[in-house]
């Protein structure tokens, strides 16, 4: 049992960094989204950002759905456990109280068969299936968003076509560059964290290696 209960720890302890890297992350977006909400009030960009900020915290309670998120600071040994059951995408892995861990069987008292476990075991799933289709969604709707973009390029765009001091343009520019610029920091930072936590900073994300490597 001891073996098994060391291999159970160390895969919560990669669960636990997963869910720290992400929210790391949403920490981050929420400072950059205070101030730049703050400049763009009132526009296109900033009406994206406000929708933006409204599909982070889907993707926040989509990955509670899916066992990537705790309720708590940290993983407990059950909420671990229920995250993987959630994740079992073909009930195979736990599809009976015989593949709970034994130093966990008393967080599943009140399902004390096999039926009532079943029934159980396909509820999380499907919360968990049903969180995964809809993170796709909310990037769909993102990537078909209008950003108002074209506001910024006409900034850019406008000294060419007054006629002012050459300083005058030169800062002009240097401004809409840096207005673009803290836009794009914050769209970046949302848009990365529409995704799984345990996809987000990954390029070539893997879920079902990082599940395997977890079960």
């Amino acid at each position: 049992m001891e073996d098994e209960k060391t291999r159970f720890l160390a895969a919560m302890a990669v669960a636990n960094r997963f869910a720290k890297n992400y929210e790391q992350g949403i920490k981050a977006f929420v400072r950059l989204n205070t101030v730049q909400s703050e400049i763009f009030r009132g526009t296109t960009l900033g009406d994206y950002l406000a929708l933006l900020d409204d599909k982070v915290s889907e993707a926040v309670s989509l990955n509670g759905d899916a066992g990537w998120l705790s309720s708590r600071s940290e993983f407990t040994e059950e909420e671990f456990l229920e995250s993987l059951i959630r994740r079992d995408r073909s009930g195979k892995r736990y599809p009976t109280l015989a593949q709970v861990p034994s130093f966990l069987l008393e967080a599943f008292e009140e399902q004390h068969d096999a039926a009532s476990f079943r029934v159980l075991a396909g509820e999380l799933r499907e919360a968990c299936w049903s969180a995964y289709s809809g993170m796709t969604e909310i990037r769909e709707q993102m990537d078909d968003e209008p950003t108002g973009a074209d506001l910024l390029a006409s900034m850019e765009a406008w000294p060419g076509e007054v006629h002012e001091s050459e300083q005058t343009i030169k800062e002009t520019l240097a401004l809409s560059e840096n207005l673009h610029k803290g836009w794009l920091r914050c769209q970046a930072a949302g848009l990365a964290l529409l995704c799984m936590a345990n996809q987000f900073g990954d390029d070539d994300p893997d879920q079902d290696l990082a599940i395997e490597l977890m079960g």
